[in-house]
């Protein structure tokens, strides 16, 4: 007993660093593998869209086309990517606040054009990563 008094400070050292060592071999890479294997999306509760909600945006996202024709909004031809680059820069140099508003407006309006059924709760979905996404998100974090 008086042995465990005397070399107290040491034992408390020896096991500091035992407890570090487990942390930083053992459980730290297993928090990594684990987060980094699979994708988690949570999706929000959804109010939905009526028929009637569905025609109004989808007038008002015509009108938005109207405004903005060289404005590639969203579900536009990907072919346009190189078109969308150069707008965004012409965007951030020309474009008043107010239009910029606007633009994320139509934007907004341009996904509830379609009927869709209310969704009330949020739900959790995990994807399985690819093998090449799981090697780099474990190089990302020092495994």
């Amino acid at each position: 007993m008086e042995k465990i008094k005397e070399y107290k400070g040491i034992i408390i050292i020896v096991l500091i660093v035992i407890l570090g060592a487990f942390y930083w071999f053992q459980l730290r890479p297993t928090n990594i593998k684990k987060s980094c294997s699979q994708q988690i999306t949570i999706i929000p509760a959804d109010v939905g869209v009526t028929k009637e909600q569905a025609e109004q945006n989808a007038n008002e996202f015509e009108q938005c086309k109207l405004k903005y024709p060289a404005a590639p909004f969203r579900g536009s031809n990907p072919i346009y990517s190189i078109k969308f680059y150069q707008y965004m820069k012409d965007t951030e140099n020309y474009t008043s606040e107010t239009q910029k508003i606007e633009l994320n407006k139509c934007e907004e309006i341009s996904a509830n054009t379609i009927e869709r059924n209310p969704s009330p709760e949020t739900k959790k979905v995990s994807k399985v990563l690819s093998e090449n996404t799981y090697n780099r998100c474990l190089r990302e974090h020092g495994l």
